[in-house]
């Protein structure tokens, strides 16, 4: 592979690809056990770890926008502060606010 730079070019940008998609899924994975803690009513663990997937998600943008830094065709730069963002912030907000209302 080392001897097709075209070949090697399109390997890393699957590595890279698939590394986004594995952080992505964890990130999704624990969205699903925090709902999940406070509809079981267990306030304080969903809470702690909501402020794990909050800090997990801003990496995660991190890793977003390094990506499209680097000009490779495998995000958009102008969708990483929008869209992307958005979805991937907005459940933590909601979250915050069901469980500091104790909704299940």
């Amino acid at each position: 592979m080392k001897d097709d730079p075209v070949l090697s070019r399109r390997a890393l940008k699957l590595e890279r690809l698939h590394a986004l998609a594995e952080r992505l899924a964890e990130a999704h994975r624990r969205r699903a056990e925090v709902g999940r803690l406070r509809g079981e009513g267990r306030f304080a663990e969903a809470a702690k770890l909501l402020e794990e997937a909050s800090a997990t998600t801003e990496d995660l943008l991190g890793l977003f926008r390094s990506l499209a830094d680097l000009n490779q065709g495998l995000m958009d730069r102008n969708e990483v502060p929008g869209f992307i963002t958005l979805r991937l912030r907005s459940w933590i907000e909601d979250e915050r606010k069901a469980i500091a209302e104790r909704k299940r």
